[in-house]
């Protein structure tokens, strides 16, 4: 939903709230990190996708503000506008944002001093609520870092990810805490109960801002108000962000699959091939196999295989023998490469470039070009499409394998219900359009 060509924050834009006592502050803030083009006639602003957007209220109201232009888009061909359309199954509020894991990197420590000093101010009103008192945070804690003081509202957001400088907190937070201002501080500098609060404290600040997201969505229109909702897609592995997943109607991961082997001792050593153990898609971190949630919707909203590979033709067989088992609901193969050029007549003709395999994203299927994937993908998506009797042992949803939907095309910040020709879209991802 949100609008990559329309996602900076400029001075100018301080008047979405009314809040005279912060105004100044945050327009230098956002000043800090925008680039000045008068020459040109224009100023490229601040990131509304930035971190700050989850506390900050103008970011945050920013951000809902340019999704809402979206959703009033009117499709010239239909009449409809976006909110209203019922092409629609899922909306997708944002792509790949993955602010849990940044956030315990640390990044937040880079943003304006403005910004980190609303966090802290949170952070600290959080631990005020929950403890209520300094000397039952410092019993829970087993004590405190120098300068800390819950009483002048002055804890350092730790522990994080790793270990990471406190000089920036404690130069946003000022007097108190010039102690110590150099040392880092990890995980294990503190206990349990510290680092629990630190989740506790960064998931509940991250669903309260997707929920408001994803109550205003749902009042734009009848398909927003219908369709499921995802908040967040990817990153399989991240306890957190998949607890924030669930926390929607539906759930979206992605994964992408090496057609090489890092075993020299390994018989088909380099290439790598899946049909000789049971059906996984994860190398060391698990990204789809263990996310499914139990009555929501489950998609996979990338997958593909690096090319070159020798036994990429298995690939398409692997994903709808996972895909069976697991009862996913949709699959969406990806592909990556050069923006087309639509100046030529016919620019998806020419054969892709398979050196983009060697690049950060594999490179992946062309529709005309690429016989061998092509063909069994389409071969998967008829195998799917048949009911899959379940083991014996093994209590498994008879209808799996139907439901499991093969869609070719590239990856849509929308998921449209055009999965399959005749292919039904599963009963609990749809609602009655008619409420």
């Amino acid at each position: 939903m949100d609008d990559r060509s329309e996602e900076n924050a400029a001075p100018l834009d301080v008047s979405i709230i009314n809040d005279p006592a912060t105004a100044d502050a945050w327009k230098q803030a956002v000043a800090s990190q925008g680039t000045d083009r008068r020459w040109e006639g224009t100023f490229e602003g601040m990131r509304i996708a930035c971190l700050a957007r989850i506390w900050d209220p103008r970011l945050h109201a920013l951000g809902i503000a340019r999704m809402k232009k979206r959703a009033d888009h009117v499709n010239h061909y239909t009449g409809l506008r976006v909110a209203d359309d019922p092409m629609f199954a899922l909306w997708e509020l944002h792509n790949e944002e993955w602010w849990f894991g940044r956030m315990m990197g640390g990044q937040f420590t880079r943003l304006p001093e403005f910004f980190q000093k609303e966090l802290y101010a949170r952070w600290n009103a959080f631990l005020k609520k929950k403890y209520t008192a300094e000397q039952r945070l410092k019993d829970a804690w087993l004590g405190l870092l120098p300068g800390e003081s819950l009483d002048k509202g002055a804890i350092l957001l730790l522990p994080l990810r790793s270990d990471v400088s406190s000089k920036s907190q404690r130069l946003a937070l000022g007097a108190g805490h010039s102690a110590g201002i150099d040392q880092k501080y990890g995980p294990d500098d503190f206990n349990r109960t510290r680092g629990g609060d630190v989740i506790e404290f960064l998931l509940g600040l991250v669903i309260a801002h997707k929920k408001a997201e994803n109550d205003s969505v749902a009042s734009w229109g009848k398909s927003m108000r219908l369709a499921a909702k995802i908040w967040d897609t990817g990153i399989g592995y991240e306890l957190p962000q998949q607890y924030l997943q669930q926390q929607a109607d539906a759930i979206a991961h992605c994964t992408y699959i090496s057609g090489f082997d890092h075993d020299p001792t390994y018989k088909r050593f380099p290439w790598f091939s899946g049909l000789e153990e049971p059906p996984r898609m994860a190398w060391n971190d698990p990204w789809v196999e263990h996310n499914r949630v139990e009555g929501k919707p489950y998609l996979v909203y990338e997958i593909q295989m690096v090319n070159p590979s020798k036994y990429r033709a298995e690939f398409p067989m692997r994903v709808a023998s996972l895909g069976a088992i697991q009862d996913w609901d949709c699959v969406n193969w990806h592909i990556f490469g050069p923006v087309h050029n639509s100046s030529e007549k016919r620019p998806y003709d020419k054969a892709m470039d398979y050196d983009a395999s060697f690049i950060e994203h594999p490179q992946g299927l062309h529709y005309q070009h690429d016989e061998v994937q092509s063909s069994a993908m389409r071969a998967a998506a008829c195998f799917s499409m048949r009911p899959l009797s379940p083991c014996s042992r093994v209590s498994l949803p008879s209808t799996a394998a139907r439901r499991l939907h093969s869609r070719m095309g590239s990856s849509c910040a929308m998921l449209s219900s055009a999965i399959l020709p005749k292919s039904p879209i599963p009963s609990r991802m749809t609602r009655s359009m008619s409420k």
